[in-house]
């Protein structure tokens, strides 16, 4: 929680991102790691604005994709 912490604080919610990749054996997608990113994300108070721009929209911009919203 506190390295999430900081990293929102010295780079801002708008350069901070959730990634799918993973430093240990099988490499690629670990249900684990987003868990525990849910799990810190919580404890951290996040608002679901904050939760979207971490979880999609950062890496959408990033990748000039085009941003998915919910039907209203």
């Amino acid at each position: 929680q506190n390295v999430m912490e900081r990293a929102l604080d010295v780079f801002g919610i708008e350069r901070v991102l959730f990634g799918t990749d993973s430093n240990v054996f099988p490499h690629g997608w670990r249900s684990e790691r987003y868990e525990a990113w849910q799990g810190i994300v919580s404890e951290l108070g996040l608002s679901e604005g904050d939760r979207e721009r971490l979880f999609h929209s950062n890496a959408d911009r990033l990748l000039n994709q085009p941003t998915l919203t919910a039907a209203v």
